[in-house]
């Protein structure tokens, strides 16, 4: 069961990121379409390296009195947080600059 479970979270997990690459480099602008989507994942990661400790330190801010941090209200608030600021930046790239389907992706 764990493994169907894993194979079914990467299966939706790569459904859903897979084709970010290729929207990177519409939204890029020609100059800099080499180094754009390498540069927004690794802004993500750089992102994404603080959350352990957000994390921690929102479980012990929730700790009841005498208990154990409650990580389970932490992880929910971060994954909220998240969910809500990607529509919030999907939504403003596309009304930023909309896609670049089936256009020329090379500068003139």
């Amino acid at each position: 069961m764990l493994a169907c479970g894993a194979f079914a979270i990467q299966f939706a997990v790569q459904g859903a990121w897979g084709v970010i690459p290729a929207h990177l480099n519409e939204l890029s602008p020609p100059a800099a379409r080499a180094t754009f989507p390498g540069f927004t994942y690794q802004l993500g990661n750089a992102f994404s390296a603080v959350v352990p400790l957000l994390i921690a330190w929102l479980a012990a801010e929730f700790r009841p009195a005498g208990g154990s941090p409650d990580y389970a209200k932490a992880m929910a608030i971060v994954a909220g947080i998240t969910f809500l600021a990607v529509i919030a930046l999907a939504l403003l790239g596309y009304a930023v600059r909309p896609e670049a389907r089936e256009r020329a992706l090379r500068s003139a």
